[in-house]
């Protein structure tokens, strides 16, 4: 799996603001999108995501896909490059204060989409048809158990992205948090 990384801290200082983060995000999910297709899957308003998506265009961190007509109008289709992440380097404040930030907007956006889902109504939580489960695990693992979970997390990953819609199914997001836990 080709993979993107990003280091430069002034392309993840754009990450650090909640709408260019989810834009992003949403862009990385289910691109091609175009804006009004973005604005609807982050429920903002197309006409106030011109300035942050032209940022993230000028950054690298997306870029027009396509050319499509919707209603009648051309529209450009955002895509961004293959699994794009984040490098963290320990010795680079500005890179560290960065993905400090754009955890923080993940773990709101990971919250504001568990609101949204619990308060519609629509989630399992009990028997062997479950669609939601939360809980926080914490474990000490060395080298190759590390190596080991992430190739399972890239397994997992691998078969969510799959990206058909067949009858009978309802989207389900699921966010992975790991890091070092404090002793």
């Amino acid at each position: 799996m080709r993979e993107t990384p990003i280091s430069d801290p002034v392309k993840m200082r754009l990450l650090t603001n909640p709408v260019r983060y989810a834009i992003w995000i949403t862009t990385i999910k289910l691109a091609p999108l175009t804006v009004q297709q973005i604005g609807a899957q982050i429920c903002r308003d197309p006409g106030s995501l011109y300035r942050h998506i032209n940022k993230l265009e000028k950054a690298g961190l997306i870029k027009p896909h396509s050319d499509i007509r919707t209603k009648g109008r051309k529209a450009i289709a955002y895509t961004t490059d293959p699994n794009p992440y984040l490098v963290y380097d320990p010795d680079n404040h500005e890179t560290v204060e960065a993905i400090i930030r754009v955890c923080e907007n993940a773990a709101r956006q990971a919250a504001q989409e568990s609101r949204q889902a619990f308060e519609s109504g629509r989630c399992r939580v009990r028997s062997s048809t479950r669609d939601t489960f939360l809980k926080a695990d914490g474990f000490w693992a060395n080298e190759e158990e590390l190596r080991l979970i992430n190739k399972k997390i890239d397994e997992l990953r691998e078969l969510l992205l799959k990206r058909t819609t067949p009858e009978g199914r309802r989207p389900i997001r699921l966010t992975f948090i790991m890091r070092p836990a404090p002793l």
